[in-house]
């Protein structure tokens, strides 16, 4: 009896389908690279405008705090002014940048008397907070100018990080409204900066009441 040998032969893959292959792998991993970068990006983007949204919303949070507290003097039943100033948050538009300067009584019962005069002011590209804590109100023109008297200390530094946040504007306005008989200060203002190298820009708007008149 005769068996016949069988030879099964396997056939490898040809070199033109192991470059269509590898061809087609490439293009998968673009796809997936590029579709990677593009996610991150939005991340990034995303990121960078929760970043400055943040900044603007917060400080004009401490803003419209401080700004409630002008003009608070404490048990003498009327509210305290800058020495020279109408009312009790003084806006300056008469320069190129804008400046609000006001005080309060700083200090508790008991305590040594101690106001707290504040400005704040644009200069450039920056928003500066300038204070100075004295046993008295210190006078308009000397805020405004930042030029406090011989021997008492005004501090001032930006609001933002000035490497970080650009200020492209800081407007003020102020307006009088009169409701059952009494004259309230109404301050509006506006903050329009942009996110330095970036492009990326956020305004943020608010107005505060005056309780201290």
């Amino acid at each position: 009896m005769k068996f016949a040998n069988s030879c099964s032969s396997q056939r490898g893959a040809t070199l033109v389908e192991m470059m269509i292959a590898s061809f087609l792998g490439l293009i998968a991993i673009a796809i997936i690279g590029s579709a990677f970068l593009s996610t991150q990006r939005v991340v990034t983007n995303n990121s960078l405008e929760l970043l400055i949204q943040h900044n603007l919303f917060s400080m004009s949070q401490i803003m419209k705090d401080e700004m409630l507290r002008a003009g608070y003097s404490g048990d003498i039943g009327r509210s305290v002014k800058l020495s020279g100033a109408t009312h009790t948050i003084h806006i300056d538009n008469s320069g190129s940048d804008a400046a609000m300067a006001f005080v309060y009584l700083n200090s508790q019962s008991g305590q040594p008397i101690e106001y707290l005069n504040i400005l704040y002011g644009k200069s450039g590209d920056e928003i500066d907070y300038c204070e100075v804590k004295s046993s008295d109100v210190m006078l308009l023109s000397a805020m405004l100018t930042r030029t406090p008297p011989s021997g008492v200390a005004m501090s001032c530094e930006s609001v933002f990080f000035k490497k970080q946040i650009s200020v492209s504007d800081f407007s003020l306005t102020s307006k009088e409204v009169k409701a059952s008989g009494v004259n309230t200060q109404v301050i509006d203002f506006n903050i329009d900066a942009t996110l330095v190298n970036t492009g990326i820009n956020y305004s943020v708007n608010s107005s505060v009441k005056q309780r201290n008149l």
